[in-house]
């Protein structure tokens, strides 16, 4: 996926406003982001794979390729969602009703290893060749069938290395595995201490809860989705001395509460703007906190977590340096093009 991102960079490099690949290399860093944190989050992106592949056997690609040509929109691979060029000028689909198109990017092809992929073997590996127009898309007819079988190799070869190395054996990411750790730990030497755990995922809060339900332990829990009144009720409880933790999505705990209950605070995931995170933090780092505050945050090891992070202290450095107020909000919060470079740069 990552590899995929690069090359849709690539293209982008050479492009003067291409904001479809730019978005393209933004949801695929949001996916890397995801699958630091549990594999299950990308779970919805395997399903939206597999209804474009139920979709696909139902009419050949090339139509489907046309409808979308004639709104001026761009086609992507249905299996990664790069955008993919158009037909070549001159160019025309030949009288075969059995002949369909693969709406497949040539890195998928290639990634599957299909025996019917040509792209590989007559224009080298792609990942080691310059990107051009002409790359993504083959333009070879061939039978819905084969086309069928392409698209069940490329979303089997996705869940593979989606399911590769991330505990689907007992349900556990390598990151809940750290948390549920450091809460244990906690409970043996400090069991008065009381913990806010923020992430940007709902969904990854989800299985946090669950795993902690199971383990006995007392959580309560706010988010953006909740009713008022839910999420003061929540908060009541966890103000209690029976509730020590707290979930809590970075976004609903960013301005306007007190949390000087707790002592601990655990950030699951990085956030492009360091300023979002330390207002979290200063949730519990505030005026009538009485005891020592420790913040952990959980990072895995080279991976784009670790380059979001270094891409904060740049973008803290630089915004330390500006004076003029008017500028700030565009030194700290955008997102430029060369950041995309830097994240998905290899590590």
């Amino acid at each position: 996926m990552e590899l995929l991102g690069r090359e849709a960079l690539r293209r982008l490099s050479h492009s003067a406003a291409d904001s479809g690949v730019c978005m393209h290399v933004l949801v695929m860093i949001t996916r890397l982001r995801q699958i630091c944190d549990h594999y299950t989050l990308l779970e919805p992106y395997m399903c939206r794979l597999r209804a474009e592949q139920a979709s696909f056997r139902q009419a050949p690609c090339y139509e489907r390729y046309q409808r979308t040509s004639d709104r001026h929109s761009g086609v992507c691979c249905i299996a990664c969602g790069a955008p993919l060029s158009p037909l070549p000028r001159g160019r025309s689909e030949t009288d075969d009703t059995a002949a369909a198109r693969e709406a497949l990017c040539g890195y998928c092809v290639a990634f599957t290893g299909s025996p019917s992929s040509t792209l590989a073997e007559d224009r080298g590996d792609p990942l080691d060749r310059p990107f051009s127009e002409r790359d993504p898309i083959r333009y070879e007819p061939h039978s819905l069938a084969d086309c069928s079988k392409v698209v069940d190799e490329t979303i089997s070869a996705w869940t593979s290395l989606l399911l590769r190395d991330t505990g689907v054996h007992d349900g556990q990411s390598s990151k809940l595995r750290a948390l549920l750790a450091l809460l244990d730990r906690s409970r043996l030497e400090s069991p008065d201490e009381k913990w806010v755990v923020f992430s940007q995922w709902p969904s990854f809060l989800d299985i946090c809860e669950d795993a902690l339900l199971e383990r006995g332990q007392a959580v309560c829990r706010v988010d953006g989705l909740m009713r008022y009144e839910e999420r003061e009720l929540n908060l009541e409880l966890f103000h209690r001395s029976e509730y020590p933790i707290l979930l809590m999505s970075i976004g609903a705990g960013g301005v306007g509460l007190n949390l000087t209950q707790a002592n601990r605070v655990v950030l699951i995931d990085p956030w492009w703007n360091p300023a979002v995170e330390e207002q979290a933090i200063d949730r519990v780092y505030r005026l009538g906190q009485r005891r020592p505050v420790r913040v952990t945050r959980l990072v895995v090891r080279d991976s784009v977590e670790e380059r979001v992070m270094q891409l904060q202290q740049q973008k803290r450095a630089l915004y330390e340096h500006v004076l003029d107020s008017d500028r700030r909000p565009s030194v700290e919060t955008r997102l430029t093009v060369r950041d995309l470079h830097w994240l998905m740069r290899s590590t």
